[in-house]
Order: structure tokens, then sequence, then C-alpha cells
């Protein structure tokens, strides 16, 4: 039978303790702050499709709520939703009516 050190399962313990303080905080996140020292909430890799789903979320979700679910901040979230309506914007202001002509634009949410 094989005996660990306490000195083996003390970040277990810290990632415990955190997790039993903030119930909402994931195992993985705990253990990767007691490792590192740092909080990750950033999530870099959305994409367009999940943006477009925030934006159908964000009149029935408070932003805090719609980052939980994304892995990302309330300020995050707000962000992207801004750059997306932003960029909304942008393919209705170039309308077909305005120019006479039929036109075709490709637009990338993420340039």
């Amino acid at each position: 039978m094989m005996m660990t050190n306490t000195f083996d399962l003390a970040p277990n313990y810290c990632a415990l303790a955190l997790c039993a303080l903030k119930p909402d905080l994931s195992i993985e996140a705990a253990l990767r702050y007691v490792e590192t020292g740092r909080m990750k909430l950033r999530n870099r890799s959305i994409t367009s499709a999940q943006v477009e789903e925030m934006a159908k979320l964000d009149g029935k979700m408070p932003h805090a709520s719609i980052g939980k679910i994304f892995g990302l901040t309330a300020r995050g979230v707000g962000r992207r939703l801004e750059k997306y309506r932003k960029q909304l914007r942008a393919i209705v202001a170039v309308s077909p009516d305005s120019i006479g002509r039929k036109i075709y634009v490709q637009m990338s949410l993420w340039a």
C-alpha cells in the first residue's frame, strides 16, 4: 500500500476549500488558481455562432449569467455583443436600395 505525503495533497485541499467558499467555481479553475495564483476567466475561443446565441439570450438573462455559460465575465459578454451589433449596423448601412444595384457583401464577425 502506497502512502501519500500530506504535502502532496495540499493543493487539492486548498482547491476543495476554494470550491466550498465559492460554489460557482469549478474544480479545474480552483486547482489552476492554487497552482498558478491566477484566476482565468477569459475564454478567447468564442465563435460567431456563440456570439449570436449570446445576442438571443441578451434580453432574457443578465450578462453575468450569460458569461457563466460561455466562460466570460459580464464585461466580456457586453463587449462582444457591442461588437456584434456594430458589425450588424455596418451590414445594414450598405443596402442595395441606397446604391441602386445588387451587391453582395461577405463579412466576418471577427476581423
